[in-house]
């Protein structure tokens, strides 16, 4: 099983850059077609609730719901 290293808040196309993946191989893992993880990375769609926690256990927690989703820190 492979680790990696993160800082929290990273959104899925830092992490496909960070680990040198591919689209292709992020698609196979989530069960998603390549063009979905090209929308999801350019911010053009955000994944359904069943891909966004696909995406969380496959980054091990480095990307989250959360950081799809443009919100401010309440104050």
């Amino acid at each position: 099983m492979l680790f990696w290293h993160y800082h929290l808040g990273m959104t899925l196309d830092e992490f496909i850059i960070a680990h040198a993946m591919s689209e292709q191989t992020v698609a196979a893992a989530l069960g998603v077609s390549q063009s979905s993880v090209n929308r999801y990375r350019n911010k053009s769609r955000i994944p359904r609730e069943s891909v966004l926690l696909k995406i969380a256990r496959f980054t091990h927690g480095a990307v989250t719901p959360n950081d799809f989703f443009q919100l401010e820190d309440a104050k």
